[in-house]
């Protein structure tokens, strides 16, 4: 059932005091079976990857289990079994974004979900929206570059 996964959209969630929100109905299934999620920074944008138990799980499997194979970057894991959250998602749904990953994003009361098929990726929602305005201005501005130098 994990192949199936996709999370598609955005969905913006207020966080509570323990750095909690709750799962939009629609993705509920990508994780239904397992409810354990794992939360980790993303390694090339300021977000946080949120990847369903199963997937993630199975992605552990493939890791070589000896110290010294030659295709294992043992410094690559630390650092990512560090970063690493294994998070269970209560029976309301109700998902915990760890205090460290909370304090590393910035979060304050609202967070950003987007769907990133076979993950959510989870923004501090006024950084991403600053972000999309920012595109937005320069698309803009090469509408226009486009239209003077046609003109």
């Amino acid at each position: 059932m994990a192949d199936e996964i996709v999370f598609l959209g955005r969905h913006d969630e207020t966080l509570d005091t323990g750095g909690t929100f709750t799962l939009p109905d629609e993705w509920r299934s990508g994780i239904a079976d397992e409810r354990v999620v794992y939360i980790l920074p993303d390694r090339s944008e300021r977000c946080l990857n949120l990847v369903p138990g199963a997937v993630m799980e199975r992605e552990l499997a493939n890791i070589p289990k000896t110290a010294d194979s030659e295709s294992v970057d043992l410094e690559a894991l630390k650092v990512i079994g560090e970063a690493m959250y294994r998070v269970v998602v209560d029976d309301e749904w109700r998902i915990e974004i760890p205090q460290r990953l909370r304090e590393w994003l910035e979060l304050a009361d609202e967070v950003a979900l987007v769907g990133s098929i076979r993950m959510i990726k989870i923004w501090a929602k006024s950084a991403l929206d600053e972000m999309e305005v920012h595109e937005e201005f320069e698309k803009l501005l090469e509408v226009e570059e486009g239209v003077k130098s046609h003109g």
